[in-house]
């Protein structure tokens, strides 16, 4: 193999790849990225068997071939050099790259490409398209709410990705709050849904954001597998979650609907929770506050032995009944976070039941959390 690249294309291609590149393997082969040179184009791939991210940009190819380049070190000698032409040659007696820049030479031991995994692929004639600032904001403002480190239920871990009359849903929920987005989508299919891993979202959203809004991202799919294909040339493939995904709003939803609605400031609401937290007595990460609901204002306080105390005031319009519930602040700070409103609206049943958030005149978000159980 021989090929040369500009630094900033090549560079490009291995960050986005470098992300699929399994932690902590005892596989060294899915420590390495795949590194294939053919006729004007370099095609480079990750995966740790869960996710695989492959980018395809153009070089100079003069000699075709393949080879598995230890990853993190491909990656931090290309980033570290301030750019100009790269030259990557491959002798096809040993599976070794040296790497070439002005002056400078590295040699990099690597591994055959036939041990490296085969990637999935997808089924003929299951695609289509979806903007990229629509799938970001589906993804965005559900996917942070899933679930992780449940080996027991891992599809609760997961994140749902359904599409159904002509509109796209998405839902992620960790047991403790629920967040659902939903909006029309011509051209889905009429009934597909699928499961993904937390951290197959968290990638794809980190491939997504620089991405133009308009640009369409393809999506496909195989029996095992869902697939996404950008116009930059970054594809990105995940193992769906078997299993049935709970219907978490009929688990948290009471029956009677709610009894108490607020409607109050978004970023009084945020800076008063913000504020409270910093006085409340932190246990394994979690730092509760009890919000009372009146009938003028919402009252946030919190303390701590140590500490001290907290009362923070946010005037709002309130009917039905006073309530006093105990949250952790980090839930109701993260869902409030993603709405766009200048006002937010809640909704309570009573101390004991979920609250649903909404922004204001927003009606494709909607976020559920549940409080916090009183110690008696």
């Amino acid at each position: 193999m021989k090929t040369s690249i500009e630094q900033q294309t090549l560079s490009f291609a291995l960050q986005n790849v470098y992300r699929a590149i399994s932690q902590g393997t005892t596989h060294p082969i899915l420590t390495g990225i795949l590194v294939t040179a053919q006729e004007g184009i370099l095609h480079v791939s990750a995966t740790d068997l869960e996710i695989s991210i492959e980018c395809t940009v153009e070089a100079s190819v003069d000699l075709p071939g393949a080879l598995v380049l230890p990853g993190k070190q491909l990656v931090e000698i290309v980033n570290r050099i301030p750019g100009g032409t790269i030259e990557i040659m491959a002798p096809e007696d040993r599976h070794q790259a040296i790497i070439t820049w002005r002056s400078s030479e590295f040699v990099l031991n690597g591994y055959p490409p036939d041990q490296f995994p085969s990637l999935p692929t997808a089924d003929e004639g299951t695609s289509f398209s979806v903007p990229a600032g629509l799938l970001k904001e589906a993804l965005g403002k559900t996917g942070f709410s899933a679930g992780s480190g449940d080996d027991v239920m891992p599809v609760i871990c997961g994140f749902r990705l359904r599409f159904e009359d002509g509109s796209i849903h998405t839902t992620g929920t960790d047991g403790f709050r629920v967040a659902v987005w939903e909006t029309s989508l011509p051209g889905a299919p009429d009934d597909m849904e699928v499961i993904l891993p937390r951290a197959s979202v968290t990638d794809l959203l980190r491939v997504i954001d620089p991405m133009d809004p308009q640009a369409n991202i393809r999506i496909a799919l195989s029996e095992n597998h869902v697939f996404f294909e950008t116009e930059s040339g970054i594809n990105l493939s995940t193992v769906v979650l078997e299993g049935q995904y709970p219907d978490v709003l009929s688990m948290v939803i009471a029956p009677g609907g709610y009894g108490t609605r607020a409607v109050v400031d978004r970023r009084d609401f945020t800076g008063a929770c913000e504020r409270a937290a910093l006085l409340s007595e932190e246990h394994r990460g979690i730092r509760p506050v009890r919000l009372h609901v009146m009938q003028d204002r919402l009252v946030f306080k919190a303390s701590s032995a140590e500490l001290g105390e907290a009362y923070d005031e946010v005037p709002g319009s309130v009917e039905g009944e006073d309530l006093d519930i105990l949250f952790q602040s980090r839930y109701l700070l993260e869902g409030v976070r993603y709405m766009n409103s200048d006002n937010i609206v809640l909704n309570f049943t009573d101390f004991e039941g979920a609250a649903l958030l909404k922004g204001e005149g927003e009606e494709r978000y909607s976020y559920i959390v549940l409080p916090m159980k009183v110690k008696s």
